[in-house]
């Protein structure tokens, strides 16, 4: 029989014996643990988080601001979309919702509108975008998806507010990927990349 068979192999390799069923088969889970899982929702929650400090002028912003609308020419409804804007501190421009026409267009209008000015708060822009996935709602419940992530637009390196290593450890915890987009030569290359490692996102410099 099979079993006599698998018996003679793990005693000859593996020098351990099995013990051959002196039965039939019963139905009976006496011993075992039952499994336990979760069904999670895969639909996408994106936060874009786009810098508008001081230092990022010229071709740099307005590239940003492109891009930062093109990506959002690309999704559909069957997505959830929030904009997070930067300098000094960080802005909760468009709260995280249904990625309607309504909202995209009001997430574009927002993201054309942005000037700037300040330093540049990386870290808080980061907590900020993290706070509106975790602390989004459905129907006055918390809803949470099994795909959430923060993607940034930035010229620079954080020079206020926390500390962008800090704030890592949150999205860690919270299963919050980010990924991002680097603009320019004075980009902190590095600080990004740590980021989206820790992650699990990608990163891009142009």
């Amino acid at each position: 029989s099979c079993w006599e068979v698998a018996s003679a192999v793990a005693a000859s390799r593996y020098s351990f014996n099995l013990t051959i069923p002196t039965g039939e088969p019963v139905d009976s889970t006496d011993g075992h643990q039952p499994i336990e899982y979760t069904v999670s929702d895969c639909t996408p929650k994106i936060v874009l988080a786009v810098d508008r400090s001081g230092s990022f002028e010229g071709t740099e912003f307005e590239s940003a601001k492109a891009a930062a609308a093109a990506f959002v020419d690309q999704l559909d409804d069957n997505v959830y979309l929030g904009l997070v804007t930067f300098s000094t501190v960080a802005i909760n421009n468009v709260p995280l919702g249904a990625a309607t026409l309504a909202q995209r267009t009001t997430v574009k209008s927002s993201i054309n509108s942005l000037k700037i000015g300040g330093d540049t708060a990386l870290g808080n822009a980061l907590d900020t975008a993290r706070l509106q996935i975790v602390d989004f709602t459905v129907n006055d419940q918390p809803f949470r998806t099994a795909n959430e992530v923060v993607v940034l637009f930035t010229d620079g390196h954080s020079n206020t507010g926390q500390k962008v290593a800090n704030v890592t450890v949150k999205l860690v915890a919270d299963h919050i990927r980010v990924h991002t987009v680097g603009l320019g030569n004075a980009v902190t290359v590095q600080e990004l990349l740590d980021v989206t490692n820790s992650t699990g996102g990608s990163a891009l410099f142009v």
